[in-house]
């Protein structure tokens, strides 16, 4: 029977038969859609009632400073301690150029992925820059006369290179748009060393001019002889200055953010390589100690919000892949204990760099520029901080981070290899029986192994490399052997598990994704939620090559439509929708491959017509997936992308098409993934090439090319398409060569009907 009319034929007998079918099918995807608007991971968000006319506001920054040392705090237990209160989160704090703190100040306090600039500084007007007055230089670069304490020359260079970047970071619109709402602002401190000046907590409040309040060293000890560099943080002096501060504010009626650059802990570790150790460590403990002081003075201080924040950690955290920094907030309620929910990552655990000039404009009402991108954290009060659950997540993502790039290495070789020795024992033709089921054993292996990456993720960090590796080859093995001995369709049957085990994932909030290996990485900050690259390139392929058994049976044409098309429907939206994949490049190539499946699929006589309605679907999807992403209250990089569509802001949808080459481009050059991109589409050209004289229009031939079309739809269609056509290829070829040898099997005549 012609499998075409299976996408074309409709009866009474087949309604019947294919009731049990429809209910099925129609309440799963009701489950899905319904499940869009109530996420199972959402966040019940709150915010603090604390009755006050103004806010007041300490930004307490404290560069080099890692979880290393907070977790030596934390771990204290004192009854009393300051950090059984407020809240705490990991923030990620990669900027759009290479890791420095100016780079990554930059980026937090502009809400945008941004750089720095050669020779950026803060200087006192009365200060010295080769041998000229500040003020005098600045006046020079500038044209302008300062009118503040405080002056960057730097100013027109760093917002020049930022505005020619593609991220388009808006530098000094924070401070300027707190100063024109009334914000009064100021900074104090800096983490000067002996070798260069370092005063960047000013980019905080710095305006588009260059110029800020405040003094730099007005708060510094520079003749304490026992400290790094001689200079040290004076406590009664910021206090002082706070509260002088603080005063003003509140005689003016006016809110208030004051920036303390608390840079001793920047400047012990500059000066670590020159110490002994055993002075280092007692050091360390005393600069901790200071910290805990003035920290709990900011606390007690009636109605001022404390923010505590690590804009980069030390040298020896970033070697070791510890590449978060810590964020500790106390609000106006000193005894309420929180939990801190970011937007942008969808996660109480992680934040991103650009929420924390977000959440500043919003706790003044200020209106933020249209490029930044990050969103205001949210606080939702709790019995009690989990800090070691915290601390597990945390070193869990540490692990995957460090760890990804040897194990994909060493994973893609191993399929790489897999690959060509498949193809080179077919290519020889043993007759074999042996040598036949040896390599479906090893294509099925192969094939389960994405399935395997994802529900072992959680055990990464608790295991070695070496152990985590082995494991994943014997589990592989086994599947192979179990699906191989008892399944007709060993491969088609690993399909399935993978495209089940990633539903259920996404379904749950993609629990088990973001720790696997095959996940995306949160650090790296390409993505924080939804499904990655690498997995969406299984899901797809594997959901269309699942319904081979179905297609291939006779008769039940009805129920046979209504399973392939609910099942790429609910795939589709699986991969669009904010709540779940919110994957823009997927699920957009998974209506490519859909939209060709329908063509492909149908009777020759009807494909004229067929290309209207595949050309209607193809915009049906494109609109389906601005409604997924824009009917729900979650903001994505998808919704976003539509904003400014549909808003005509498409000066930034070029530099967001260019962002995603660019990455392409950096994959395709340095990505062990390039690997198995490279092996796959050669190995399968290969075969289209030797069957091109062929007419062959068999079911497997037109599912393989299905695929392929989906495979060459995700390397056009994603920021990392070369992964995604990578893995997607990957299982494609795995199953046109199973396919492939039970063909060439029954032409040897050794035996017939073996698997599939």
């Amino acid at each position: 029977m012609d499998m075409s009319e299976n996408f074309t034929y409709l009866s009474t007998r087949g309604l019947k038969s294919s009731a049990k079918y429809i209910f099925i099918v129609y309440l799963l995807l009701t489950i899905v859609v319904l499940s869009m608007f109530h996420p199972l991971n959402a966040f019940a968000n709150g915010e603090e009632d604390v009755d006050n006319d103004t806010i007041q506001t300490v930004l307490f920054l404290v560069p080099s400073f890692s979880f290393q040392e907070l977790d030596a705090l934390v771990s204290q237990e004192k009854s009393d301690s300051i950090w059984q209160k407020g809240g705490t989160v990991a923030v990620n704090t990669r900027p759009d150029g290479e890791y420095s703190y100016l780079n990554s100040m930059v980026s937090l306090s502009s809400g945008s992925l941004a750089v720095g600039v050669k020779g950026w500084n803060g200087f006192q007007q009365d200060e010295l820059i080769e041998n000229q007055r500040a003020s005098h230089v600045y006046q020079q670069w500038t044209g302008r006369s300062p009118t503040k304490p405080l002056i960057h020359p730097h100013i027109d260079a760093l917002m020049g290179k930022n505005a020619a970047t593609n991220y388009r970071a808006p530098v000094g619109e924070l401070g300027e748009r707190l100063q024109t709402s009334g914000v009064n602002t100021a900074v104090t401190g800096h983490s000067d060393t002996s070798e260069e000046e370092i005063r960047y907590g000013s980019l905080f409040i710095v305006d588009k001019n260059g110029e800020a309040e405040g003094s730099f060293d007005g708060t510094v000890d520079n003749d304490a002889v026992h400290a790094s560099f001689g200079q040290q943080m004076n406590e009664d002096l910021v206090m002082e200055w706070l509260n002088e501060q603080i005063s003003q504010a509140n005689d003016e009626g006016t809110d208030g953010l004051y920036v303390i650059e608390w840079g001793d802990f920047h400047r012990l570790f500059e000066q670590k390589a020159d110490m002994n150790d055993s002075h280092f460590e007692q050091r360390l403990v005393d600069e901790e100690e200071r910290l805990v002081s003035i920290l709990s003075r900011l606390i007690d201080t009636d109605h001022l919000r404390v923010l505590f924040l690590s804009p980069m950690m030390h040298g020896e955290a970033y070697q070791n892949g510890e590449q978060l920094a810590p964020l500790w907030y106390w609000g106006e309620a000193r005894d309420e204990v929180l939990s801190i929910y970011s937007s942008t990552t969808r996660r109480d655990d992680l934040v991103s760099n650009r929420d924390i000039a977000a959440t500043l404009y919003d706790w003044y009402d200020v209106a933020p520029p249209e490029m930044v991108t990050g969103k205001p954290l949210s606080t939702e009060a709790v019995s009690t901080i989990n800090y070691e659950v915290m601390k597990e997540d945390r070193e869990h993502m540490f692990t995957v981070f460090k760890e990804r790039g040897s194990v994909l290495s060493l994973y893609i070789s191993v399929l790489v290899v897999s690959l060509i020795a498949v193809r080179i024992l077919m290519w020889l033709r043993p007759r074999s029986i042996f040598w036949q089921r040896l390599m479906t054993y090893m294509l099925a292996a192969a094939s389960s192994s994405p399935f395997w990456f994802l529900v072992t993720g959680p055990i990464v960090s608790h295991v070695s490399m070496m152990v985590y590796f082995i494991l994943i080859l014997l589990v592989s093995l086994l599947t192979s052997w179990l699906v191989v001995t008892f399944t007709k369709h060993p491969v088609i049957s690993v399909c399935f598990l993978s495209f089940l085990a990633l539903t259920i994932d996404l379904l749950i909030g993609g629990v088990l994704i973001r720790q696997s290996f095959l996940g995306y990485d949160p650090i790296i900050g390409a993505r924080y939620y939804g499904i990655g690259n690498e997995l969406a390139g299984v899901f797809i392929v594997s959901g269309w090559f699942m319904l081979f058994p179905i297609l291939q049976r006779e008769g039940a044409k009805l129920s046979k439509t209504l399973i392939v098309g609910v099942t790429l429907t609910t795939q589709v939206i699986l991969l669009a929708a904010s709540p779940f994949g919110a994957n823009a490049g997927a699920s957009l190539s998974a209506a490519v491959m859909s939209t060709y499946i329908l063509y492909r699929f149908t009777n020759r006589d009807k494909k004229p017509q067929l290309l209207i309605v595949s050309s209607v679907l193809f915009i049906g999807a494109f609109f389906l997936l601005y409604l997924l992403n824009t009917m729900t209250s979650s903001s994505t990089h998808v919704s976003e992308a539509f904003h400014r569509l549909f808003s005509g802001d498409f000066a930034s949808i070029f530099d967001i098409i260019k962002r995603k080459l660019a990455v392409n481009v950096r994959i395709f050059q340095y990505s062990h993934w390039t690997q198995l991109f490279v092996t796959t589409y050669v190995l399968i050209g290969w075969s289209v090439w030797k069957q091109r004289k062929q007419k062959n229009d068999h079911l497997q031939t037109r599912m393989i090319q299905a695929a392929i079309v989906a495979s060459i739809a995700l390397l056009f269609l994603n920021d990392s398409g070369v992964v995604a056509a990578s893995t997607s290829m990957f299982i494609t070829l795995n199953v046109h060569y199973v396919w492939k040898l039970r063909v060439d099997i029954e032409e040897t005549g050794v035996i017939k009907n073996t698997t599939s």
